[in-house]
């Protein structure tokens, strides 16, 4: 059986979310992962962007570009990525626009990767690649995705299923031959992406496979937050089956003066049979 863990949209920064300091919030969450592990152990942990606000477009900007600047990322990478079960592995998101030797510096993994975890061949695209370095505050530029590269990792793995993550899919902005590669190829089993801050399994885009959202854990921008509150994804493979929930953590948290509580529950529940390969 593969077990693995993936979270995002951590976003280790200056600001209080839920009204929890930063710092008191990332030790709770490296502490329930660990929790979580020891009740079930994983063949590791996939980070899926966003760790930090380094880059940002808005109010006073990310503070990679104050002055003197800030990385969030590299104290994320120093702090807490050793606190995740491991081996754990990074993509970066729209808020980590570093060029591809900063970032190797900065996290010792590449911007994309493909890495093996159990049975299952995970490929971390690089979604945000567009406009790297930039000199002004900015939200990221989407590109869409490498097939080329994408297919060398399905080449250099044969006969693994797969995976695809990346901190997000836009199939509005992807191309054909990205959709016909999700669709036709019946090794791709699933997608993962954060970005959202959401934590529901949507469709991606019209190829019959599923995007699993893996939510936050930094604040969510719903009406109701208890409808995206913080957590991680959970996913199994069994050979023949992939099964993933959405794991919310339990927590009080304060939004627009006033107090809620979340328990701890699945959020949602995906079961698919798949073709032994």
């Amino acid at each position: 059986m593969t077990h693995v863990r993936l979270i995002s949209d951590t976003h280790n920064c200056h600001q209080t979310f839920h009204g929890t300091d930063n710092d008191r919030r990332l030790d709770t969450m490296t502490a329930l992962l660990t929790e979580a592990e020891a009740a079930e152990p994983s063949q590791g942990t996939l980070v899926l962007g966003d760790v930090s606000l380094d880059h940002w477009g808005w109010n006073e900007g990310g503070s990679r570009l104050w002055n003197p600047p800030v990385s969030r990322t590299a104290e994320f990478m120093k702090r807490w990525f050793p606190a995740l079960p491991q081996p754990a592995y990074i993509t970066a998101g729209n808020h980590e626009q570093y060029g591809a030797a900063e970032w190797q510096q900065i996290t010792g993994q590449p911007r994309e990767q493909a890495v093996v975890l159990g049975e299952l061949l995970f490929i971390l695209c690089d979604a945000f690649r567009g406009d790297l370095d930039p000199t002004e505050n900015s939200d990221g530029t989407y590109l869409p995705m490498d097939c080329c590269w994408i297919r060398r990792q399905l080449d250099a793995y044969p006969g693994l299923p797969v995976i695809l993550c990346a901190h997000y899919f836009d199939f509005t902005l992807e191309t054909d031959a990205f959709a016909s590669l999700v669709k036709e190829e019946p090794r791709i089993l699933a997608l993962a992406a954060g970005h959202t801050h959401l934590s529901g399994i949507i469709p991606a885009g019209d190829t019959g496979k599923v995007i699993l959202q893996t939510g936050n854990f930094s604040y969510s921008g719903m009406k109701d937050p208890k409808e995206s509150y913080r957590g991680w994804r959970e996913l199994w493979w069994d050979g023949e089956k992939l099964t993933s929930w959405y794991a919310v953590s339990d927590g009080n948290g304060v939004r627009n003066g006033e107090t809620f509580t979340v328990e701890a529950h699945t959020q949602d529940h995906y079961e698919a049979i798949f073709p032994r390969l």
